[in-house]
């Protein structure tokens, strides 16, 4: 006996897919911009560790929680509060970069990446922690908010907060 299964998905009209993360992807993605960005500047390639993808997704979820960027957590009953600076959190010395942007459902994995990356890029702070010699490691993470924005009369952009986190030791 042959037997099939037959998965339907469809698209009400007017209804629109919300965009979806492959973490894993698109962390791998952020790091080879990372790295490759680093080689042209004659800089030392960084290592991703998963306790600074954590750090980056728990305040990640801290800051779509909040509905705000900020380095500094203050509000102690966020339920992914986990130390006020990017210090505390991660338990070493650390730095950060954060951001959001808007996205569609159209976005893959490495261009969340890529937008992320050189919006980051164009900053001269943020620019300046990515190249950091003081620096050997690095994590990222990044949330799609529930926040949207309606572009047009069926193009919606979803909020999408990213961070990257970096140290010198593990």
């Amino acid at each position: 006996m042959l037997c099939l299964t037959i998965t339907l998905s469809f698209q009400a009209h007017g209804q629109v897919k919300q965009p979806q993360l492959d973490h894993d992807s698109i962390q791998y993605y952020m790091l080879e911009y990372i790295n490759v960005h680093r080689l042209n500047h004659k800089r030392e390639k960084l290592i991703i560790h998963h306790k600074l993808n954590s750090a980056a997704n728990l305040h990640g979820e801290y800051m779509e929680y909040e509905k705000k960027l900020s380095h500094s957590q203050t509000n102690t009953s966020n339920p992914f509060y986990k130390g006020k600076t990017p210090t505390q959190r991660v338990g070493l010395s650390a730095g950060e970069n954060i951001l959001y942007n808007w996205i569609d459902a159209s976005y893959t994995s490495k261009k969340i990446a890529q937008t992320l990356f050189n919006q980051w890029k164009s900053s001269p702070g943020h620019n300046n922690n990515m190249l950091s010699n003081g620096y050997t490691y690095f994590g990222f993470d990044c949330i799609i908010s529930k926040d949207t924005f309606r572009s047009g009369e069926e193009h919606i952009l979803y909020k999408i907060y990213g961070v990257q986190v970096f140290t010198k030791t593990i």
